[in-house]
């Protein structure tokens, strides 16, 4: 189970990396998604690339072991 601990500390692990994006407040569509609470818009298209990969990409190569950085990591860029 991920705790909050951990979700903090990939937040340090990937600070500097990736844009910090916003959270949008959507209790005008509330009615529309949920019955109870209010619903958050997490703005990641807000990123360099687009989506939340630059994030999760950032946070992965965060926490590789010496072994695999030994072996490097590849960017495959398709469409461009």
């Amino acid at each position: 189970m991920i705790t909050l601990g951990d979700i903090e500390a990939a937040r340090a692990r990937i600070a500097g990396q990736v844009r910090t994006t916003p959270m949008l407040d959507a209790s005008l569509a509330r009615s529309q998604v949920a019955a109870a609470g209010v619903p958050w818009l997490k703005l990641e298209l807000l990123q360099i690339g687009g989506s939340f990969k630059a994030r999760g990409a950032s946070h992965k190569v965060a926490t590789l072991d010496d072994d695999a950085l030994l072996v490097g990591v590849a960017w495959l860029a398709q469409g461009l």
